[in-house]
């Protein structure tokens, strides 16, 4: 599966997510030093860059941040 369609089956992204700074941690726990592939969902989603639209491997780990505002609202 594809970024998007991960995101897509987790139900989305919320109105506090940094969509364009999506990080990908690759090779956890292989004895070597993780991967980070950092992604801008809101320019595949705009059609600008299809080829950011990686296949996934098992054991990824998709870290999609909150914005200060949303971190805030949480607190609040």
């Amino acid at each position: 599966p594809t970024i998007i369609e991960v995101i897509a089956s987790a139900g989305g992204y919320t109105k506090y997510s940094v969509i364009n700074s999506i990080m990908v941690i690759r090779g956890v726990g292989m004895g070597k030093k993780p991967e980070v592939i950092r992604i801008n969902l809101a320019h595949i989603l705009k059609g600008n860059k299809y080829a950011n639209n990686i296949a996934l491997k098992p054991n990824d780990i998709i870290y999609v941040p909150r914005s200060f505002i949303g971190n805030v609202n949480t607190f609040m």
